[in-house]
């Protein structure tokens, strides 16, 4: 058995495993992260398995799965030739009707589960996902993999040694070949035209740029935003409804289980209402997602009376409740140190502006007034000050928060091409991507994205692929993965959507 070394991270749950307080939709009681006894600890077996999703699951893979070992411990835990050295194992409880059917829409019952209470071990590797394990009883689990659930049975309780684990080296080339696979997901929002008679809402696609040897062979394109979570993808769409001259706009997000991707919203969808949208206050309201992570979307909520626009406001909301009434605030990802930036920041930027409109403007923004943009090809941090009434809900400040956006929001966000050596290859470039394998970067104009090759710091002559874009479309997402995981994703994509270039 070839182990994959480093680490693979599967996709599994972080938001719900965590964070406490935003967005628990009540199923899961977290526990704090402990590992001095680990609660599955030992070898297990596998014995059998349930396909739940015929369209991912390897039937084949599956089968040669069947009587293999996987060993948990201190120094090392193994599962399906992927081995996580030094796991740290964190506990949670669940209901086992909240877990299977929230996450994989299905019901516990027809896994053979009957008990309301399940515990959930998550196991990581230096802070990275490595697999869930779904503890029935002493010595019985399941866990999830590409559309299965793995039985196991505990045949010891022994610590296994490291140096007992079949983990055979991955020769150089293959290592290297790993080196060089990463991969991107763009997401794309592309705005409404100005007084549209159509009502047409803005419009929303993921691009997918896989890097493999030095290369790009396809480009695929999939509706909506695709948006890469620990457990699987979720698919985020915004959905319009008109009456008569009031339109009502809302998000809907929802985990990606069957071929849901069409943006039908029939598969687990999690509606909403962005901040109590009532449907017969005659009332009209428009939403915009600004900026889409693993965790959270920032959107702006323009609402609208007899067609005058009122405030903009802009709104941070947890992926796993995207109906929150309220957005979540600054405090609640960054702590205190982010509300205080956020304060001193804004009063710096009033300081800037004009009398006659510092004084229509809140003295002080709202705390859950901010979203993520970009800015000479890094992610930023942004905040907004509203007008003090309605009366002048045309006015807002928009002001760049001194802060570097957290993990919780960002991942990789590394520049490795200068700005200045962006401008002077492709002078018409407004924004530039660079994978965290060094080896490409993705640059926006109005009309196209651009994928370089790079080389020691330095950008190919010429582009190794194009894609055109609509002069109102504007990146909201951007989300890197490499190895591994680069892999699984390239195989989700390559079933699900469709070749662009």
């Amino acid at each position: 058995m070839k182990a994959k070394y480093p680490l693979v991270i599967v996709l599994l749950s972080f938001f719900l495993i965590g964070c406490t307080g935003i967005g628990n939709q009540g199923g899961d009681m977290i526990a704090s992260p402990k590992n001095k006894n680990i609660p599955i600890k030992g070898t297990w077996n596998i014995s059998k398995y349930k396909i739940i999703n015929e369209k991912i699951a390897n039937k084949e893979s599956l089968d040669d799965m069947i009587g293999k070992e996987a060993k948990f411990g201190t120094n090392a835990a193994l599962f399906h030739e992927e081995i996580a050295v030094n796991p740290q194992y964190k506990s949670r409880k669940s209901t086992s009707s909240y877990y299977f059917v929230y996450f994989y829409k299905v019901n516990p019952k027809n896994l053979g589960i009957n008990k309301d209470s399940i515990d959930i071990i998550t196991i990581y590797s230096s802070d990275k996902l490595f697999y869930e394990f779904i503890r029935l009883d002493e010595n019985t689990g399941i866990m999830y993999m590409e559309g299965a659930f793995l039985y196991l049975n505990r045949v010891s309780t022994e610590e296994p040694q490291y140096d007992r684990i079949n983990i055979n080296p991955i020769d150089k080339k293959e290592e290297e070949v790993k080196n060089t696979s990463s991969g991107v997901l763009i997401g794309l929002r592309k705005d409404r035209l100005p007084n549209d008679k159509n009502k047409k809402h803005s419009e929303y696609r993921t691009i997918w740029i896989p890097w493999e040897v030095g290369n790009v062979e396809h480009i695929y394109e999939i509706p909506n935003l695709l948006v890469p979570r620990a457990r699987g993808f979720w698919n985020v769409e915004l959905e319009q409804r008109i009456a008569g001259n009031t339109v009502k706009e809302s998000i809907k997000a929802y985990p990606i289980i069957e071929d849901n991707l069409s943006g039908t919203g029939s598969n687990g969808q999690a509606g909403s209402n962005v901040q109590g949208n009532n449907e017969g206050d005659g009332n009209s309201r428009f939403v915009n997602i600004m900026f889409a992570s693993s965790d959270y979307l920032t959107v702006e909520i323009i609402d609208s009376s007899s067609g005058v626009p009122n405030m903009q406001r802009i709104r941070a909301l947890p992926l796993d409740n995207v109906e929150l009434g309220s957005g979540i605030k600054i405090s609640d990802i960054i702590g205190q140190p982010g509300k205080l930036s956020m304060d001193q920041s804004a009063e710096a930027a009033l300081t800037s502006i004009n009398k006659e409109l510092r004084e229509v403007l809140e003295e002080t923004p709202r705390e859950d007034s901010f979203t993520v943009a970009r800015r000479n090809g890094h992610w930023i941090l942004r905040g907004r000050i509203n007008a003090r009434s309605s009366e002048y809900s045309d006015k807002y400040l928009d002001f760049n928060i001194n802060m570097i956006p957290p993990s919780k929001l960002v991942n990789y966000d590394q520049l490795y091409v200068s700005w200045n050596k962006v401008k002077e290859r492709v002078p018409e470039a407004l924004d530039i991507y660079t994978s965290p394998n060094q080896d490409f970067a993705v640059i926006l104009t109005e009309s196209e994205i651009l994928v370089y090759q790079i080389s020691k710091g330095e950008l190919s002559e010429e582009p190794v692929k194009r894609i055109s874009v609509d002069v109102r479309e504007k990146i909201i997402m951007a989300q890197w993965s490499k190895g591994d995981q680069m892999e699984k994703w390239n195989r989700f994509i390559k079933d699900n959507g469709k070749v662009i270039e």
